[in-house]
Parts: C-alpha cells; sequence; structure tokens
C-alpha cells in the first residue's frame, strides 16, 4: 500500500511539473500579444 501511493504522488508531482511549464508557456505568448 504505502509503494502504491508513493508512486501515485510522484507521478502527481511530475504531472503538476508538466503542466506548470504549459501555463508558463501559454503567459509568455499572451503577454507577447
Amino acid at each position: 500500500m504505502n509503494d502504491e501511493r508513493g508512486y501515485s504522488e510522484e507521478v502527481w508531482v511530475e504531472g503538476h511539473l508538466i503542466d506548470s511549464m504549459i501555463l508558463t508557456r501559454i503567459l509568455d505568448r499572451i503577454m507577447e500579444l
């Protein structure tokens, strides 16, 4: 149970970092306009 929970948390962190990068790029393009 603990191993599965830790794995899920790692996946969430990676997904969150990717989402942050995408949002940053979108904001940069909006600022350019």
